[in-house]
């Protein structure tokens, strides 16, 4: 298999407790590289789910699930949080990001059977994850941080699993942001 193919070697998703030492050290690292400032500025929530595609033995893209209950305008629902996608700027260029958010919305739907995906971005990401299928919500959104809770100032994207309807109003994550 070239290193140039849109297909991964080694496609994995574990409970984010049972990721080797190794793969976490690993990702730790690109977070900060990857995200600067905000990685550590921010604290974040822990994953439960980590969805990893390695090719040549290096881990060629990652992405967290966090399963979450939140309110919505006063609605409790059920989501999985989708963060910290990251793939290293030697693997870009292969669709390894679209195809690991596909699987995760997949796993999300048969194996969490949640009706709902939730992620948090920059206002640049947008078009991308809408070209996957997500929706913006144009909601505020709250987050708790050490200090209290805070609104969160960029965007927020939900993906229907199911034809179940958002509800409109304002979001709270009840935790920290992913």
């Amino acid at each position: 298999m070239s290193n140039n193919t849109a297909y991964p070697r080694e496609f994995i998703i574990q409970r984010a407790d049972e990721v080797s030492p190794v793969d976490n050290d690993i990702i730790r690292k690109r977070t900060c590289e990857i995200f600067g400032a905000a990685a550590v500025k921010t604290k974040w929530a822990e994953p439960d789910w980590r969805l990893i595609i390695k090719e040549d033995g290096g881990i060629s893209c990652s992405l967290e699930i966090i399963e979450r209950e939140v309110l919505s305008g006063g609605c409790r629902c059920r989501v999985a949080g989708i963060g910290n996608l990251m793939t290293p700027v030697q693997y870009r260029g292969k669709g390894l990001a679209g195809i690991a958010m596909r699987k995760a919305m997949e796993f999300i739907d048969q194996k969490l059977q949640i009706a709902h995906g939730f992620l948090l971005c920059s206002e640049s990401l947008v078009k991308y994850y809408a070209a996957l299928g997500w929706k913006q919500v144009l909601a505020p959104v709250f987050y708790t941080q050490p200090s209290g809770r805070l609104q969160w100032h960029e965007c927020a994207m939900v993906y229907f699993i199911e034809e179940k309807p958002w509800p409109p109003g304002e979001i709270d994550l009840q935790g920290y942001p992913w």
